[in-house]
C-alpha cells in the first residue's frame, strides 16, 4: 500500500508539473505574440516617422533650391541692372569721345600759342577719357579692311568696288567699342559691294578706249 500511494503521489506531481509547464508555455506564447504585435506596431511607427522625415527633408530641399534659385535670379537681375546702367553711361561717354576726336581733326596742325594751348588741353582731356574707358574695360576695335559683321558693324552706306571682296569695310565713319567682351557700340561703316554688270561693262569699255588712245599717241 505504501508503495502504491507513493507512486500515486509522484504521478500527481508529474501531472501538476506538466500542467504548469504547459501553462508556462502558453503564457510564453501569449507574451511572445503580444511582444511581436508591439514590435510590428513600433516598426510601422518607425516607418511612418521615416516617411515623414523623408517628406519634410524633400520639402526642405525643394524650399532650399527655390531660395537658391531666387537668390541667383535676384543677383543676376542686380548685376544686369548695374551692367545696363554702366553700359548706358559708357555709351553716352563715347559720344563725348567722338566730339573730342572731331574737334582734334578740325584743329589746324600749326597755329599760334593760344591754338597750341587749346590743342594740348583737348588732347590731354581726350587721353584721360580713353585711359578711363580702358580701365573700365572699354576698348575700340578695328573695322577698315575687315569683313562686314552685322554683330559688330552698322552699314550706313555702300560703295561699288571690284578691287576688293564684296562685304569689306572700306571706311569707318564712327568707331566701334567692346566692353568686357561684349559689343558696347557697333562701328558705323561703309561697305563694298559688287559693281552691276552694266557698270562693269562700261568700265571695261572705258579702259579699252584709254588703251587705244595711248597706243595712238605712241
Amino acid at each position: 500500500m505504501g508503495k502504491k500511494k507513493k507512486h500515486t503521489t509522484e504521478g500527481v506531481k508529474e501531472e501538476k508539473l506538466a500542467s504548469e509547464k504547459e501553462d508556462v508555455e502558453k503564457k510564453k506564447d501569449v507574451i511572445i505574440d503580444e511582444l511581436q504585435k508591439e514590435l510590428n506596431i513600433l516598426k510601422n511607427r518607425i516607418q511612418e516617422l521615416e516617411d515623414e522625415v523623408k517628406e519634410w527633408k524633400n520639402k526642405y530641399l525643394y524650399t532650399l533650391a527655390d531660395y537658391d534659385n531666387l537668390r541667383k535670379r535676384k543677383k543676376k537681375e542686380l548685376e544686369e541692372g548695374i551692367r545696363y546702367a554702366n553700359e548706358r553711361f559708357l555709351r553716352e561717354l563715347l559720344t563725348v569721345v567722338d566730339n573730342f576726336e572731331r574737334a582734334m581733326k578740325a584743329m589746324p596742325e600749326k597755329g599760334g600759342e593760344d591754338v597750341e594751348g587749346i590743342k594740348k588741353g583737348v588732347e590731354m582731356i581726350y587721353r584721360q577719357l580713353m585711359d578711363f574707358l580702358s580701365r573700365e574695360g572699354v576698348v575700340p576695335f578695328e573695322s577698315e579692311g575687315k569683313s562686314f559683321d552685322p554683330q559688330k558693324h552698322e552699314a550706313l552706306s555702300v560703295v561699288e568696288d571690284d578691287t576688293i571682296p564684296p562685304g569689306t569695310v572700306v571706311q569707318e565713319l564712327e568707331k566701334g567699342y567692346i566692353y568686357k567682351n561684349r559689343i558696347l557700340r557697333p562701328a558705323r561703316v561703309t561697305v563694298s559691294v559688287e559693281k552691276k554688270e552694266e557698270e562693269r561693262k562700261e568700265v571695261i569699255e572705258n579702259e579699252g578706249t584709254d588703251n587705244r588712245d595711248r597706243s595712238g599717241n605712241d
